[in-house]
């Protein structure tokens, strides 16, 4: 919860400091919108860096809960989506801050992230379906309303960065400013 505040803080700070040296963006709609997104991002992935943390701190004892067979998933892939999911996590995290200050190399690689985020975190819910026993009538089920629900969390942070009025209205900043 900290961390989280924390980011929110300073992804309040570049974003006054960017409006300050690049001006405001004048159609407040994508304002806002950028700016929502952002802080959505920032819930989402802030607890990533905890968790990355922990991983490095407490190494031995992260590699005994993690390296496990667990549900169709062997142990070393388990290891290795734990791992890519939380990397990729913590990536999108302070990709947002340089969002924030408009970069256009961050917005690419914002945009390149978010597909395999979305790809590692819908395999590793769909293991941990298929791991609480899931029947097989239900898991089906299941199995739709979590990529759905993963869709539906990704989507907008993708397709709002790829547009093109968006990213000419946030990112084509002008050389003189």
């Amino acid at each position: 919860m900290i961390v989280t505040f924390a980011f929110i803080v300073v992804l309040i700070g570049l974003i006054v400091k960017a409006d300050k040296q690049f001006g405001t963006i004048e159609n407040t709609k994508v304002k806002y919108t950028h700016v929502g997104l952002m802080f959505f991002s920032i819930l989402i992935t802030s607890l990533s860096l905890t968790v990355f943390f922990n991983f490095i701190i407490n190494f031995e004892e992260t590699i005994k809960t993690v390296y496990v067979q667990n549900g169709l998933l062997s142990p070393t892939v388990n290891l290795i989506m734990m791992l890519s999911n939380t990397i990729l996590s913590v990536l999108i995290l302070f990709t947002t801050l340089r969002l924030a200050m408009r970069s256009e190399k961050a917005r690419k690689i914002f945009v390149t992230l978010i597909p395999l985020l979305f790809l590692t975190g819908t395999v590793k819910t769909l293991n941990d379906l298929y791991v609480r026993g899931t029947t097989a009538t239900t898991l089906s089920s299941a199995m739709m309303v979590t990529i759905f629900l993963i869709i539906l969390l990704y989507s907008p942070l993708f397709f709002f960065y790829i547009n093109k009025n968006i990213k000419k209205q946030i990112f084509d900043i002008p050389v003189n400013k």
